[in-house]
């Protein structure tokens, strides 16, 4: 029986299997050798064979390493190691035994988790951003680090439920060499702040638009910025307020909508000025409501939502397996589709619709949706034959049924509402680049335009003429 070829090495590492590549570097799950049968297992980062002598790209990777290196928190995915061998940068991290926020919304009921632990997710990520956003040199000088690209494919959740935030390789600071030209959009569409979108400098007021974003997403249940091409969703973020929660769940905790339209806030200086605040507000919130926010609750969750997982690698431990053996015989997860995780019942993510009177939207609610009464946070997922929705505050004990019935009520006088602001014309022909589309954002449609208004002016012009008029007819009596 022929002999299995060794697996490749970097280094003293031992790369496992792929974790997936982007436009510049490849993931490895890694095994780092010593002595004694010493072994630890890393996320192995490099650039891309084919790039490797892109002096560009090996200083954003060089950056990265540096920048990630001196963020000591536990929110934090650790760089252990950099190095090169046979003219490749490479660096370790920390690995994370778990999945990232979108496959975990992906197998989410209902595309949502519960409350505590969507509030355990966002207080962990403003925690790990202030961490970054306050961190200095060596001299005490602030570094101003900005993230830019906090996604849900960058947040990790450990199967202990473990929050860290990942990838700063588009991450912008004041002691590094900028890799963005002023008007060139880096980031994530769907996922970043109005003046993120127009090319403006950032701050980390941009980073608190985007765990906003991931936690509107978290209690809803949908896309927020999810539309048919780039330019669409780049308008709705610089030119239309984000919807309130309780436009899609009426039983949306007042308290945590408050706090999540003030991270989403247009105007930078409407928004929390600091992770922290944002994260102070969600543990008082947690306190507020009893909201049992702990790793320990996060774990029953991922436990319960990645049940086949945890079984594989407890069956493959029991057999005397080591995690990284049993990971580098699992084969790579199947890629999900954007357009289908996070949204609600199946129906297409559309999370800006038209305007509803108070009264009718409530009776329309009340024959469509039933909700149950909470009495403890509950972990296990419903059958699928039952009908309860799940509350914010937890999943309901007593299904409530609702009887379609007829309800007559007398319509609602007519609401004169402003016309809906038209967005600029929609591009044809091939895809925009990162520099035209922070052109075309920029042009700001002519209905939003401030426009002086004549009528001051003609009014005065009357009164003019009417004071002349007066004048004249008394100088010529008599």
């Amino acid at each position: 029986m022929p002999s299995s070829s060794p697996a490749p090495r970097l280094g003293r590492y031992t790369l496992l299997r792929s974790l997936g590549a982007g436009g510049m570097a490849e993931l490895f799950l890694a095994r780092a050798d010593g002595i004694e049968g010493f072994a630890k297992l890393v996320a192995l980062k490099r650039i891309l064979p084919h790039k490797a002598t892109n002096e560009r790209f090996v200083r954003m990777l060089l950056n990265e390493a540096r920048l990630v290196a001196g963020l000591d928190h536990p929110n934090i995915a650790q760089v252990h190691d950099i190095g090169l061998e046979q003219g490749e940068y490479f660096f370790a991290m920390e690995y994370v035994h778990g999945q990232d926020l979108a496959r975990v919304l992906h197998r989410a009921p209902r595309h949502k988790l519960h409350l505590e632990n969507a509030l355990h997710i966002a207080v962990g990520l403003c925690a790990g951003l202030h961490c970054a956003h306050m961190a200095r040199d060596n001299t005490g000088r602030p570094l101003d680090i900005v993230h830019r690209d906090v996604s849900p494919s960058n947040v990790l959740v450990s199967y202990q439920g473990a929050v860290k935030l990942v990838d700063f390789g588009v991450a912008k600071a004041a002691t590094l060499v900028s890799e963005t030209r002023e008007g060139v959009i880096k980031g994530k569409y769907g996922y970043m702040s109005p003046e993120q979108c127009l090319g403006d400098q950032l701050d980390r007021k941009s980073d608190v638009f985007a765990v906003g974003i991931l936690l509107w997403e978290m209690t809803v249940g949908r896309r927020l910025y999810m539309f048919k091409g780039e330019l669409a969703s780049l308008q709705r973020i610089v030119y239309v307020d984000a919807p309130r929660p309780s436009k899609f769940d009426p039983q949306y905790p007042a308290e945590l909508e408050h706090i999540v339209m003030r991270a989403l806030a247009r105007d930078p200086a409407k928004r929390y000025q600091s992770a922290e605040q944002l994260q102070i507000d969600l543990e008082q919130l947690a306190l507020d409501h009893r909201l049992a926010v702990s790793a320990i609750s996060m774990a029953i969750e991922m436990k319960t939502l990645f049940r086949d997982h945890v079984e594989a690698w407890t069956a493959a431990e029991r057999a005397g397996q080591s995690l990284g053996e049993h990971l580098a015989t699992a084969g790579p997860p199947p890629p999900i589709d954007p357009d289908d995780y996070q949204t609600a019942d199946g129906d297409p993510p559309e999370p800006f619709p038209a305007f509803v009177p108070p009264a009718a939207e409530q009776v329309r609610s009340a024959a469509a949706h039933a909700f149950d009464v909470e009495t403890r946070p509950d972990v296990r997922p419903a059958p699928e034959d039952d009908t309860r929705a799940t509350s914010p505050l937890g999943t309901a004990k007593v299904a409530v049924h609702v009887v379609p019935a007829v309800v007559e009520r007398a319509a609602p006088p007519p609401v004169r509402t402003r016309p809906p602001t038209p967005m600029p014309p929609m591009p044809t022909g091939p895809p925009l680049t990162p520099q035209q589309l922070s052109r075309q954002l920029r042009r700001t449609p002519d209905s939003v335009r401030i426009r002086p208004s004549r009528v001051p002016a003609i009014l005065v012009l009357v009164i003019v003429l009417a004071i002349a008029a007066g004048w004249l007819v008394l100088f010529q009596r008599p």
